[in-house]
């Protein structure tokens, strides 16, 4: 039997999204589950979905709203940082018995920023800055140099997050969207590529379906779940410091 992995991303405390997608990952008899951060932020359920990170995944990296935890957010928009601002309340443990809520504040303050694995490259953002830069369809019509740089610094593959935009950068400076590849999946070649493999739970790509990736030996095929956002969207609006756009972009995939 093959090895398939899964590679996911930007869950975003959202319960409903991550549960849908372990689901379907269980199914497809994948033996390795790899996180590439943003557990946290912009979704009701912090706790519960660390904790299923915790439970599930072999390596998880930090994302930058994981980071976001521990220092002050002056580089977040507000809705973001009324997010952070929100989940900090909630999770930070206190002085005496903080039991379970200090196994997961040391688990996030303590997750690596990146992981080599034989020719692989595991980051959250980019090879170029792990934690916060972007990589952006957009880049190759006017940043092409900062696509290239971080093909350079690509050892073959890197697997990235952090824009909730799956799909594939080629060594030909190209983009490839999931909906552009047969049967969603990419064919690993000669040349290297860095395949961004979308968000669980906050997907931007006018898809609200959760998003994650599978990876085998000859290449990544990139899976869409259903999930009850409407359900994530009551949680948001019953919860003080989130507004209505937070709920409404989850049916919309933005």
């Amino acid at each position: 039997m093959r090895q398939r992995i899964a590679v996911i991303s930007d869950i975003h405390s959202n319960l409903e999204a991550l549960e849908a997608v372990l689901a379907e990952i269980d199914r497809l008899g994948c033996q390795e589950i790899i996180c590439l951060g943003d557990l946290v932020g912009y979704g009701p359920d912090p706790e519960a979905s660390v904790d299923l990170v915790m439970e599930r995944c072999g390596v998880v990296l930090r994302g930058n709203h994981d980071d976001a935890l521990f220092r002050p957010v002056l580089d977040f928009n507000p809705i973001a940082r009324n997010a952070i601002n929100y989940t900090r309340k909630i999770m930070k443990p206190g002085l005496v018995r903080a039991g379970r809520k200090a196994k997961r504040w040391e688990f996030l303050r303590h997750l690596p920023l990146q992981q080599l694995r034989g020719d692989w490259l595991l980051v959250h953002a980019s090879p170029n800055d792990p934690l916060k830069e972007y990589l952006l369809k957009t880049d190759l019509l006017f940043c092409r140099d900062k696509i290239a740089e971080a093909l350079e610094r690509t050892p073959r593959l890197a697997f990235v997050g952090h824009t909730h935009f799956p799909g594939v950068f080629d060594e030909k400076l190209r983009f490839h969207e999931p909906r552009d590849l047969r049967d969603g999946q990419y064919r690993f070649g000669d040349g290297k590529a860095i395949i961004n493999v979308g968000s669980v739970g906050q997907p931007r790509d006018k898809d609200p379906r959760a998003c994650f990736v599978t990876v085998e030996a000859d290449g990544a095929r990139f899976h869409r779940v259903e999930y009850d956002f409407t359900a994530v969207q009551q949680k948001i609006l019953a919860s003080g410091p989130f507004d209505e756009f937070s709920a409404a972009r989850l049916a919309r995939g933005e």
